[in-house]
């Protein structure tokens, strides 16, 4: 009788234990994919920050280059009228 407590305390020991290895195994894949989750968020962010200076860096770009246009038309339509005098 003593011995069957023994082996049925010892089988749900060696059970205990490989369903924690099983559970610890399973909770550092869970961590590992979590870190390089952070990783590609990280990246991702500094993507979207790089993208928003660049378009507003384009942004100014056109506004300035609306300018050199209107400038440039305004002189030009100048010219043509010195020019028929």
């Amino acid at each position: 009788m003593l011995n069957d407590t023994y082996t049925r305390q010892k089988q749900e020991l060696d059970n205990l234990r490989r369903r924690n290895e099983d559970l610890l195994n399973q909770v550092h894949r869970v961590e590992s994919a979590s870190h390089h989750i952070s990783e590609q968020l990280a990246t991702a962010t500094s993507t979207v920050e790089r993208l928003r200076h660049e378009t507003a860096t384009l942004k100014a770009e056109k506004e300035i280059w609306k300018v050199c246009l209107f400038v440039f038309l305004f002189v030009s339509g100048f010219i043509i009228l010195c020019r028929r005098r």
